[in-house]
């Protein structure tokens, strides 16, 4: 079942970047338009994401490695996320008029709906052969295209509604995403490591195989059973005599009186 986890977490970060094109590129307007908030307001909003989504991905790491589960991890991650994408959708009147709290609460949602990001990489790349993992990872320019393409549609969207219609949309697909990689929960084991026993366990047995193979290779068969038998053949090619061995492993040269010399 393990072969379908590449095809989820592909199918899952498209329904992601479809969703978050479709108003990602129109946040700065909708602080501007709708908030009031000044342009380089907004740019200090942009300046600090990246600094708390650093935080972020590391403490969701640490989360994931602590036994917590990679795939859990990015669900709380992604379900705190949407969630607070929700919040700025139903709470809208309100949250219009009070920046102090609309900004926290679109920095930290952009924050969890990217931190967990580096996981999913991992998940993909452990699951997939080595030989593979080239074409899947070409497979992110559809995933760009989707979010770029998305652009559009949110803009048509933003321009015959308004952006908090568009945030709805992106809402919904994003739950749906966070649906799909509820998929991986029984596939992906909690600890990595626990992942390759089965197949540790065959390689160790291969390794073993290969070892005993190699140290026999090491002595190969001359036609004798034993030390002296090699010693005794050494003698007779330097000697050019036959020799015999003893009982103690000593050996003399047998010579015939056709071989004795004056």
């Amino acid at each position: 079942r393990q072969k379908w986890i590449p095809y989820i977490v592909f199918s899952q970060g498209l329904i992601f970047a479809v969703g978050s094109g479709m108003t990602v590129k129109f946040f700065p307007l909708f602080f501007k338009d709708e908030v009031g908030m000044s342009p380089s307001q907004v740019q200090i909003i942009y300046c600090i994401v990246p600094i708390v989504m650093s935080i972020a991905s590391t403490l969701c790491t640490k989360l994931a490695s602590s036994g917590f589960g990679r795939v859990q991890a990015m669900l709380l991650y992604s379900v705190a996320g949407v969630l607070l994408l929700y919040s700025m959708v139903f709470f809208k009147k309100y949250l219009d008029v009070h920046p102090v709290l609309l900004v926290p609460i679109y920095i930290l949602r952009t924050t969890l709906m990217n931190a967990s990001y580096p996981i999913q990489e991992s998940i993909l790349m452990d699951f997939v052969p080595r030989e593979e993992r080239a074409r899947w990872k070409s497979l992110d320019s559809v995933a760009s295209f989707g979010w770029c393409g998305s652009a559009a549609f949110g803009g048509w969207l933003a321009d015959k509604y308004d952006y908090t219609y568009t945030f709805l949309i992106t809402a919904i697909l994003q739950t749906i995403g966070i649906a799909v990689w509820c998929l991986l929960l029984p596939l992906v084991p909690r600890t990595e490591g626990s992942r390759t026993i089965e197949e540790n366990g065959d390689n160790n047995n291969e390794a073993n195989t290969n070892s005993e193979t190699n140290t026999n290779s090491l002595v190969p068969y001359n036609g004798y059973s034993s030390l002296a038998e090699e010693e005794v053949a050494e003698m007779e090619r330097s000697l050019g005599v036959p020799v015999s061995a003893d009982s103690d492993g000593l050996t003399e040269p047998l010579l015939s009186s056709a071989s004795t010399r004056d």
